[in-house]
């Protein structure tokens, strides 16, 4: 499971991937996720390669290449892996500039929530 968040003032985006199915929500502190779109078979035979390519005992540890949510310049994201239960969560990031070690698998799954 993958889930993904950005906020600032004026957005709200949350996102879950799991069992070839993203879960979608564009309002703040939300109960439940509004959208469900199914990943077709090629986009999720990617984003379970690009997933495994990540070393989930570093994702506490990645580096931000900008740092343009301290002065509103863009949301503050973040995402977090579940694997076995255990949860690791990244430190945060600009949301659009992930870091390069996730960048593709981050890329991927917000161009499939695109309407």
């Amino acid at each position: 499971v993958i889930k993904y968040e950005a906020n600032s003032r004026g957005l709200a985006f949350a996102v879950k991937v799991e069992n070839q199915i993203l879960y979608v929500s564009r309002v703040r502190d939300f109960k439940d996720y509004e959208e469900k779109i199914k990943i077709s078979d090629s986009d999720w035979k990617e984003i379970v390669t690009l997933t495994k390519a990540v070393d989930l005992s570093k994702v506490k540890d990645l580096k931000w290449p900008t740092e343009k949510r301290y002065y509103d310049g863009a949301a503050h994201a973040n995402i977090t892996f579940i694997s076995g239960g255990v949860e690791y969560p990244a430190n945060g990031f600009d949301h659009g500039y992930p870091p390069v070690e996730i960048e593709k698998l981050v890329n991927k799954i917000l161009k499939l929530t695109e309407k």
